[in-house]
């Protein structure tokens, strides 16, 4: 018999609760995509999935990470349809609506969305490493002038 992990309690809140954000921070290997996917998958086969998930970002620090999770949300997904009988595909319309991103991009779309009331630049765009000229431009100007 396999016992419980001693933060299972912890696990079923992730999972199950979703009127309250969560951070998920743990070690490599420690299951922290598979709980993902699995919150995101419960969420989407719920009727209130398409406004929960329309709320929802799995911020990453990588580009790569985004995209594994955002593709396992979706393979368990369509395990979980696939063994419920429900061939329909509004559940992974609703997962659709979840943005899975780097914490830049998050912010990139943050800003276009909803920076102008702000007065932010609406279409911002990101300085790339190899974009040296224009980093050493802003780092020349004189913020007195």
């Amino acid at each position: 018999m396999i016992d419980a992990p001693t933060d299972q309690a912890a696990r079923e809140r992730f999972t199950n609760e979703w009127n309250i954000n969560f951070a998920v921070a743990a070690n490599a290997g420690s299951g922290k995509t598979t709980a993902i996917s699995g919150r995101l998958a419960a969420m989407a086969m719920s009727a209130e999935g398409a406004e929960l998930l329309g709320r929802t970002a799995v911020v990453t620090y990588t580009n790569k990470a985004a995209a594994q999770i955002g593709q396992r949300a979706r393979s368990v997904l369509l395990r979980r349809m696939a063994d419920a009988g429900r061939p329909e595909a509004a559940p992974l319309a609703r997962l659709d609506r979840a943005f899975f991103g780097t914490i830049h991009s998050f912010c990139l779309l943050l800003a276009r969305r909803h920076g102008s009331p702000l007065g932010i630049h609406l279409n911002p765009t990101l300085v790339e490493d190899g974009d040296v000229p224009c980093w050493q431009e802003f780092l020349e100007q004189d913020p007195m002038a």
